[in-house]
């Protein structure tokens, strides 16, 4: 009959389909095909699919195996997939993958693999270790310590993140300086621009940012983000490595007006002279192994503003304008980058090149 001839014809070829397409059709011996054929169709398309899985040899494979059969899910699961994907992850010399096998095989029937991981991690740490010791200042055995023991330390963390947190100074301290000069310098100065204004925690964050740029892009020279990942942190937290600059400003006792205006009978505008210390203090959880160092700044006696036809000197104690704020904190935190690069690259090595680049345009 026409329906044997089907029946035949599909079994010459069986799949799953075509059974399941034969019993929706309502064939006459639909009931065997649901309860005999299509099962045999699925077990021989199951074990074809594990045999071309396992001889592919890619984790990506065997998860394609484990999205749409289920015989051997078992074995590939617990077994096969981790063994690859392990093979794949140390073959590809990346931390971030490393992790990435660690934290999604974490069985305890796995934990000889993620251990091998773990093991694998270390020892590309200690390369980058051996990598940005090179490039870190002969001399200064206690920041050597400090990078060392900081690496020892990501290699058993989840990622490579240090924080970079800056603490700029209260406003209420801005502003008690502003008051002062206004009342000191109101005979002669119609107005004292204002520190506070210029100085608060948001109105840095531009050049917060290009010293941070300036030291990812340092050691991005020398180890992979993976392996040290400076991140731009609002405040310190104890599970984390940390770079914090906590800087303070407060009044050189200088002020300074246009050069047109030296005799200080009456200027129209002043601004206080300020001097600016960064507090670099870098830190490892749990660990006495920390670094720190401090950067002050005072503005020069003579300085331009470049956008304006002003020229500012210093006539005595106190500073004024926005634009002039402008260099000042230019000047700051070119003075705070150099810091840096002094501090933590030697002067042959790559990163110290790049950290320059940052500080011959910080001004600009």
């Amino acid at each position: 009959t026409s329906d044997n001839a089907v029946v035949h014809a599909i079994e010459l070829a069986p799949s799953s389909s075509l059974w399941r397409w034969y019993i929706r059709s309502g064939g006459r011996q639909a009931d065997e095909a649901q309860s005999t054929w299509l099962p045999e169709a699925l077990r021989a398309e199951d074990e074809q699919a594990y045999q071309d899985a396992t001889a592919d040899g890619t984790s990506q494979a065997l998860r394609d195996y484990l999205e749409k059969f289920s015989i051997h899910a078992a074995e590939v699961r617990d077994t096969e997939l981790p063994r690859v994907a392990l093979q794949e992850a140390i073959a590809s010399q990346s931390i971030a993958k490393l992790r990435a096998f660690s934290t999604e095989f974490t069985a305890p029937n796995q934990a000889p693999l993620p251990e091998a991981a773990a093991l694998e991690i270390s020892n590309l740490y200690a390369t980058a270790s051996d990598e940005l010791q090179a490039q870190l200042p002969t001399r200064d055995r206690k920041l050597r310590r400090y990078f060392e023991r900081l690496f020892t330390w990501l290699a058993t963390s989840p990622d490579g993140r240090v924080d970079v947190v800056f603490a700029p100074p209260a406003t209420a301290n801005l502003a008690a300086t502003d008051q002062l000069y206004r009342q000191g310098y109101g005979d002669m100065c119609d107005s004292v621009a204002s520190l506070e204004s210029h100085f608060g925690p948001d109105a840095l964050a531009g050049s917060q940012a290009k010293v941070l740029a300036g030291l990812t892009r340092s050691f991005e020279q020398i180890v992979t983000i993976e392996a040290l990942e400076l991140v731009k942190g609002d405040e310190l937290y104890d599970d984390h490595p940390a770079i914090h600059v906590a800087y303070t400003i407060t009044s050189s006792g200088a002020i300074y007006v246009e050069e047109t205006e030296t005799d200080l009978e009456h200027a129209k505008e002043c601004f206080i002279g300020t001097r600016v210390k960064f507090d670099v203090r870098m830190t490892i959880p749990g660990e006495r192994t920390n670094y720190s160092f401090s950067v002050n700044v005072v503005p020069p006696k003579h300085f331009e503003v470049t956008d304006s036809i002003a020229s500012w000197i210093l006539v005595r104690s106190t500073t004024g304008n926005h634009k002039v704020y402008d260099v000042m904190t230019g000047l700051a935190f070119e003075r705070l980058a150099e810091g840096l690069r002094q501090r933590l690259f030697d002067p042959s090595s790559i990163a110290y090149d790049e950290m320059f680049q940052l500080v011959d345009s910080a001004t600009r």
